[in-house]
């Protein structure tokens, strides 16, 4: 009898945790059902949203804080669950270019914020100021963060007046970029990395190695800020009319300033507040000053515009954005997390470009640090079985470096902004042996049986010997010969004047041009104008797609339900910046088993 009711109690719990488990999966379907609805509603009413209306006398505010994506999908739900901005980086350009033929809008007003936008975007975005300038509207700027950095006023300095608040600073103090060095943190935790590297100059396993910057990597560095610097020095010296020698004499002499000092120094016109910037507006304008200026922020005019999403157009453009990485783009989170320029994705986007019967020329707009080497020579062989007789043409954003400089060798012509990272033509290899890590310092002892004595080469349990360093030696050279071998084809270059260019050297743009890697300095506008010409058609009227479509937020949501679970059952711990940057570089680094990488030797940040 006890073993009947032992058998029933069993039988009953059995029963009741699989009731439980239903309803609760029912409970769980339900609720996701009613949040995917609540999103699509939530992006029905969005999208509904009327067009802004711009009357006649209205003032562009270029109210730019933060950075701007190189482009974003346009989607109301992402805007409003992922903080996506309203508009991209073209969008930016093409809002400005436009408003200076626009009848309504009078002036424009640029009133950065804390700026942390890339140079070549800076550059870029200059170019379209002044373009808004030539058409004879005025142009006023002051801050909305009542400090002005160099980055912000190398925008401002465009202007026909810069206005500054009577209490601001204005920073003035140069230009400067840091690496951080683990090797002393490998050392005490016992950690030994294993690097094999082809190329003088590729230093993105020095963090591991060293605990300074090694004379090659210190001559490359300086020679970027100083780059830098004098793109700055040149473009506030003919917005100001102020010697150059005298910019660069304040660099050195006058780091911070009030804004009294600025105005003194010739660097500001006005010492004024928001209000008195709207009445030299109406004063510009003839306007009445008694009535209220009309403006119009560059996120609100944006959705005037043509969205710029089209896959149909004379001109495609491929953009190739992020960490070159295997497969395709169908892990990105919706929540977060880097930028992936995966082979699959890009090379789809290559084969839609030119399979549509309008495409006359491509354009890859390369914004990459590179990555794993077989990814960007996939990526390069897909566009080199394009038509021949379809030109492609290369627009370098930020960075086209290493593995991203492999893939440009598939364009006919090479077009790259004055402070655009790239070069970086070398490769490495690197693992982490954990042996003495897990044994000394954590006392887990590892063994291992195997049928050959390489098969455990890749473990991260133990250093690897002479023979198999060798064998990743062999590796990197072969890739690096056939990187330099590549360049030197494409540039029409012996291999030896491509080695001496190469060897992991970083190249800023207008340097590289003269070493004879890029054919000339502009941003992607100037690319797609050099693609029509190339076609044969008109720049001013030539049509332009865009390639991929970026995902929207429903997409990308369900790519990644899995990943995003996974997270929020694991979380991971984020620690302070730089830390947590590069300890995501170690775990990136150490999951690559010896695999050969084309990739930048550092992350870049200029402050």
């Amino acid at each position: 009898m006890a073993y009947k009711r032992k058998s029933t109690f069993h039988a009953d719990m059995k029963f009741l945790s699989t009731l439980v488990a239903n309803v609760l999966g029912t409970f769980i379907a339900i609720g996701i059902l009613f949040f995917v609805a609540f999103l699509f509603m939530v992006a029905l009413v969005a999208s509904t949203d009327s067009t802004p209306a711009v009357r006649s006398g209205t003032v562009l505010v270029l109210d730019l804080d933060g950075t701007v994506a190189e482009r974003v999908s346009g989607d109301p739900t992402a805007q409003l669950f992922m903080g996506e901005a309203a508009y991209g980086m073209q969008d930016l350009i093409d809002g400005i270019e436009r408003a200076a033929d626009d009848d309504r809008i009078a002036g424009l007003w640029i009133r950065p914020g804390m700026l942390a936008m890339d140079w070549s975007k800076l550059e870029a975005t200059k170019r379209a100021i002044e373009t808004f300038k030539a058409s004879g509207k005025p142009v006023l700027a002051s801050s909305s963060a009542y400090y002005v950095g160099e980055n912000a006023y190398f925008l401002m300095s465009a202007a026909d007046r810069v206005f500054l608040d009577p209490q601001a600073m204005f920073e003035y103090n140069g230009f400067a970029t840091q690496v951080f060095y683990l090797a002393d943190l490998f050392e005490r935790l016992e950690i030994n990395p294993v690097v094999v590297r082809s190329g003088t100059y590729k230093a993105a396993v020095e963090p591991f190695l060293r605990t300074d910057l090694s004379p090659e990597n210190r001559e490359q560095m300086q020679a970027m800020v100083d780059a830098i610097q004098q793109t700055f020095v040149q473009g506030v010296a003919v917005g100001r009319g102020v010697a150059p020698d005298e910019l660069e004499r304040m660099l050195v002499e006058d780091a911070m300033m009030s804004a009294s000092e600025a105005f003194a120094a010739g660097l500001v016109d006005t010492l004024a507040y928001e209000s008195d910037v709207r009445l030299a507006f109406q004063t510009a304008l003839s306007a009445d000053s008694t009535q209220r200026l009309p403006t119009v922020s560059i996120s609100r005019y944006a959705r005037t515009l043509p969205s710029g999403l089209s896959t149909s157009g004379d001109i495609a453009v491929v953009h190739v954005s992020g960490t070159m990485v295997p497969g395709d783009a169908g892990d990105a989170s919706p929540f977060g997390g880097g930028s992936m320029a995966a082979a699959g994705t890009v090379i789809k986007a290559v084969n839609d470009a030119s399979r549509s019967s309008r495409t006359k020329a491509i354009v890859l707009r390369i914004d990459s640090p590179g990555g794993f080497a077989p990814a960007a020579d996939a990526m390069l062989d897909a566009v080199r079985k394009l038509d021949p007789e379809v030109p492609v043409i290369v627009s370098m954003g930020n960075m086209a470096a290493s593995g991203g400089y492999w893939l440009a060798t598939g364009g006919d012509h090479i077009v790259a902004e004055a402070t655009t990272l790239t070069g970086s033509i070398g490769v490495f290899s690197l693992a982490f042996d954990l042996g003495d890590f897990l044994g000394e310092t954590l006392g887990v002892d590892v063994d291992v049986v195997r049928t050959s004595p390489y098969a455990d080469m890749f473990s991260g349990m133990r250093e690897p010997n002479a023979a198999e360093i060798a064998i990743l030696q062999r590796q990197a050279d072969s890739t690096y010969e056939a990187f330099v071998a590549l360049v030197a084809e494409a540039r029409g270059m012996t291999v030896e004047e491509a080695d001496a260019v190469a060897q992991g050297r970083v190249w800023m743009g207008k340097d590289a041009l003269e070493v004879g890697l890029v054919d000339e300095l502009g941003g992607l506008d100037r690319a797609i104008s050099v693609a029509a010409e190339r076609a044969g058609l008109d720049p001013e009227t030539a049509s332009v797609a865009h390639f991929p479509a970026p995902l929207s937020f429903f997409e990308q949501l369900s790519r990644s339900m899995g990943s995003t679970v996974r997270a929020v059952v694991s979380p991971t711990v984020e620690l302070p910046e730089p830390l947590d940057s590069k300890l995501r570089d170690v775990r990136a680094l150490s999951g690559l088993r010896g695999q050969t990488q084309a990739l930048l030797p550092f992350r870049w940040s200029i402050n």
